[in-house]
């Protein structure tokens, strides 16, 4: 289901520093405005917010279904 894992325990920097985001989207192949991110931390959402990264505040996964259909994502 995921394309890359991204570990902080592994890369030496955490969310919301910049560099944890910067790894994850190099390792994606990807430009922020490429990437959707999912998280249920309203300061991680804001440090990949920075980026240009399009966020996902998690309340259930109903909603997370919803709001990445806006993306033209499915999870089906």
């Amino acid at each position: 289901m995921f394309d890359a894992a991204v570990f902080s325990c592994a890369e030496g920097t955490r969310k919301p520093e910049q560099k944890i985001y910067e790894i994850a989207l190099e390792r994606l192949g990807v430009k922020p405005h490429e990437a959707v991110f999912i998280d249920d931390r309203v300061d991680f959402i804001a440090g990949a917010k920075k980026l240009g990264i399009h966020t996902i505040l998690f309340k259930d996964p109903e909603q997370v279904k919803q709001e990445l259909a806006s993306f033209a994502i499915s999870l089906e």
